[in-house]
């Protein structure tokens, strides 16, 4: 089964299974976040996604992959509404990490999405106390999160 996917995945899909002659496979409408369902519901087929979509917070823990002998791409396209040197620079350190024969590795960042959240909650409510229970966290545990946050910023 090959759930609902990007045209142009599709598309190479169907190529593939053309070219390596796989029968029997359905084109099915719903949408990869499924898999979970779709394995219980049918236990002996096959699912043709991307490796990406195959995670343990889907509940996909037990699922065996098997990747194609030649991996599928996809056209990606980087346009600017005014183009000027940063999105200059950006394109090309996008072909580069695109281009490259091995994967370029990204450093984690440095702050946390929930150390942004901490900070934006209490901006807006102009109290920590306020913040901590907004957030639904103890008023220690925001604090320690904003001076980790002030420590990696300075």
């Amino acid at each position: 089964m090959v759930p609902a996917l990007a045209q142009p995945l599709i598309e190479q899909v169907d190529r593939y299974l053309t070219a390596h002659k796989i029968t029997g496979v359905r084109f099915i409408d719903e949408h990869p976040a499924e898999s979970p369902r779709l394995i219980d519901e049918y236990p002996d087929a096959a699912l043709f996604v991307p490796e990406s979509l195959i995670s343990p917070r889907l509940g996909l823990l037990r699922v065996r992959t098997v990747a194609p002998e030649r991996p599928l791409t996809m056209k990606i396209v980087a346009r600017a509404p005014v183009p000027n040197a940063d999105t200059s620079l950006f394109v090309r350190h996008l072909q580069r990490a695109l281009t490259a024969p091995e994967p370029i590795s990204t450093p984690r960042p440095t702050i946390s999405m929930r150390q942004i959240h901490y900070f934006s909650t209490v901006h807006r409510l102009r109290r920590v106390s306020a913040a901590a229970h907004g957030a639904n966290v103890s008023q220690p545990a925001l604090s320690e999160q904003l001076h980790s946050l002030k420590a990696r910023l300075a």
